[in-house]
């Protein structure tokens, strides 16, 4: 049926970019990879129980730190377009991308640069990336999306800067990373990444203007499916809340002239830095302690933003502690 055809194009999808990400990054850059244990023992021991879990094989991947069906979030810093997929292209081995791409991370990504038309919003959802309105906030489809992959035991990657940012400080951590971690049915674990040297390969166009959705008082309801498929330039929320246009922020430009600004480059220096997992159990636990005892009150929800923005204040420390790392070698 259309479901399997759906899953067939995008395991092919997967296939296909996670294996030009791989050659790419380990034929033609520089790839140094720091800790990289942390990450084989979190993420690619991940990727085998998940498919062995698929295939109805018994037992776990022995030699990993991560129980077998625990989801995952992976959390980097953002300094160019292409950092997903490339950074999967030099952590992950090839044969993950050949043998089991559907275990392979989803991603939030921003719609107004991955999903407009129709051909990108197509391939972007077979290569298991969710958009996301930058602006429209925690009760956005896209973060309902990604709790429902982690909630099916899946690995999310976000990127909590919430832009592309090739200076040398790291931008505030947004809350909706907390949200995912806070609200998962089981609580993920949580791995830092932080790269350095991704910009030289496609650096930022100098045309690129950041420009933040403007949003407006008009309201009218959205579906998440027509977000994924549709190729308009504005998406709308819930009845009653506020309408976001979402404003290109592509380069401008004749064409084959963006095309040969944006050309990646290659022999760059990439050093990729793999920090602690980080578990937040014991802070999910004491909000869901202080939830119950304040049920029925208006407390809850104050309750829940502060632990989101504590959650992600901690995951910005470690990927702060990476980056004095980064600079010190």
């Amino acid at each position: 049926g259309i479901n399997m055809m759906h899953r067939v194009l995008s395991g092919a999808v997967l296939s296909a970019t996670g294996s030009a990400s791989y050659l790419f990054m380990n034929m033609l850059q520089r790839v140094q990879i720091h800790n990289y244990g942390a990450f084989h023992d979190i993420v690619s021991n991940f990727v085998d129980n998940h498919a062995r879990k698929v295939s109805g094989a018994r037992g776990a991947v022995s030699g990993g730190t991560l129980p077998p069906h625990r989801p995952i979030i992976t959390v980097s810093n953002h300094s160019c377009n292409a950092d997903d997929p490339l950074l999967w292209g030099a952590l992950l081995p090839l044969r993950h991308f050949l043998t089991h791409p559907h275990a392979i991370r989803w991603v939030l990504g921003a719609q107004e640069v991955c999903f407009t038309n129709k051909l990108l919003s197509h391939y972007f959802t077979l290569g298991q990336v969710i958009p996301c309105i930058r602006g429209q906030g925690l009760m956005q489809p896209a973060v309902g999306t990604a709790l429902e992959k982690l909630n099916q035991g899946g690995w999310v990657h976000v990127f909590p800067e919430g832009r592309v940012n090739q200076s040398d400080t790291l931008l505030k951590c947004r809350w909706g990373v907390g949200k995912l971690v806070a609200m998962a049915d089981t609580t993920p674990i949580v791995l830092p990444l932080y790269h350095r040297g991704m910009q030289d390969i496609i650096p930022l166009d100098p045309s690129y203007v950041y420009m933040p959705p403007i949003i407006s008082s008009s309201s009218s309801p959205s579906n998440p499916t027509d977000m994924i498929a549709s190729s308009s330039s504005s998406s709308s929320l819930q009845d009653g809340q506020p309408h976001v246009t979402v404003t290109s922020s592509r380069p401008k430009g004749p064409l084959l002239e963006r095309i040969w600004r944006n050309m990646p480059s290659v022999n760059k220096k990439v050093d990729i830095y793999v920090g602690k997992p980080i578990d937040f159990t014991e802070e999910v636990s004491q909000l869901k302690k202080k939830c119950k005892e304040e049920e029925g009150t208006d407390r809850i929800d104050l309750l829940q933003k502060q632990t989101f923005s504590n959650i992600a204040a901690k995951i910005e420390v470690e990927l702060r502690r990476l980056q004095e790392q980064a600079k010190g070698t």
